[in-house]
C-alpha cells in the first residue's frame, strides 16, 4: 500500500511538472513606477521617443501611422512552458494610440494583447486572465519610453 501511494505521488509530480524552455522572460517595469500618459513636448519627439524605445528594445513595429497617431508592434515571444503533457507558448503585442489633448500636449495610450496557445492549438487572447500580468507590460513600455524622454 505504501509503494502504491509512493508510487502514486511520484507519478502525479513527474506527469504535472513543467518547466520553462528557452530563455524568453517578461519584461519588468520597476518598482514603483507610475506612467504620465500626458506628455506635453511636441508630437514628433513622443512620436521620436516611442520610435526609438522599440528599436532599442528590438521590438519590430507592424505598422505605423503617423498621421493617424497609431503604432501597431509585431509579435513579442513570451515564456514557453513544457510539461510531459504538452506545452504552453505566450506571446504579445503593444499598440499604441496617441490622442491630442490641445495646447501641444498628447495622451499616449498603450495597450498589450497578451496571447496563449497550447499543445500547437491556435493562439487565444488571455488579456482579460492576466490583468496584472497585462498593466506590467504596458507600464514596462511607458518607462522605456519615458527614459527616450528624458
Amino acid at each position: 500500500m505504501k509503494t502504491l501511494i509512493l508510487f502514486s505521488f511520484l507519478a502525479s509530480v513527474f506527469f504535472c511538472s513543467c518547466f520553462t524552455v528557452g530563455s524568453a522572460t517578461f519584461p519588468n517595469a520597476s518598482k514603483n513606477f507610475t506612467p504620465r500618459k500626458t506628455y506635453t513636448q511636441p508630437f514628433d519627439t513622443l512620436w521620436n521617443a516611442v520610435q526609438n524605445a522599440l528599436v532599442a528594445n528590438r521590438i519590430t513595429i507592424a505598422s505605423q501611422d503617423k498621421e493617424n497617431m497609431s503604432i501597431q508592434t509585431d509579435y513579442i515571444q513570451g515564456i514557453t512552458q513544457a510539461s510531459l503533457l504538452g506545452s504552453e507558448s505566450t506571446r504579445y503585442k503593444y499598440s499604441i494610440i496617441f490622442t491630442s489633448t490641445g495646447s501641444h500636449a498628447f495622451t499616449m495610450h498603450i495597450v498589450a494583447t497578451l496571447e496563449a496557445t497550447s499543445k500547437g492549438n491556435d493562439w487565444n487572447e488571455v488579456s482579460k486572465d492576466n490583468p496584472a500580468l497585462v498593466r506590467n507590460l504596458e507600464n514596462w513600455l511607458y518607462e522605456k519610453i519615458e527614459n527616450q524622454l528624458n
